[in-house]
């Protein structure tokens, strides 16, 4: 009996793990894009990020998506933009820089440039 389930269990690990396996898009999904702030006060400033298909914008800099990762996660997915950005005081190109994006649910979004440093925003009406 013992040696039936062994096997079945592994096989169900198998498959498990075969399905959060990263998948490479070259477009945001629709529950990323939109205008993001810190507070719906802010959503009318220059302190937002508006997140479209292809870019995502901020007051300081454009930056285009090169591709992006979407990993399976216990509470959603993690979704790694690998990205292009240009400063928008000086025309210059800043080198490429993975940014990670996590919605905490449908009206928050968390996004972080690197580990520990990640700003929670609320999805603009």
């Amino acid at each position: 009996m013992r040696t039936r389930i062994i096997p079945a269990l592994v096989a169900s690990l198998v498959v498990a793990s075969a399905d959060a396996s990263p998948v490479r898009r070259n477009i945001f999904p629709d529950n990323l894009q939109g205008t993001w702030a810190a507070s719906t006060e802010a959503c009318g400033g220059g302190d937002r990020i508006v997140v479209s298909a292809r870019q995502y914008t901020r007051a300081d800099n454009a930056c285009d998506l090169m591709w992006l990762t979407v990993t399976a996660a216990l509470n959603g997915a993690n979704y790694s933009a690998q990205t292009r950005c240009v400063d928008r005081a000086n025309g210059k190109a800043t080198p490429p820089k993975a940014v990670m994006f996590r919605p905490a649910d449908g009206n928050r979004l968390s996004i972080s440039n690197a580990p520990g440093q990640a700003i929670i925003l609320q999805k603009c009406p």
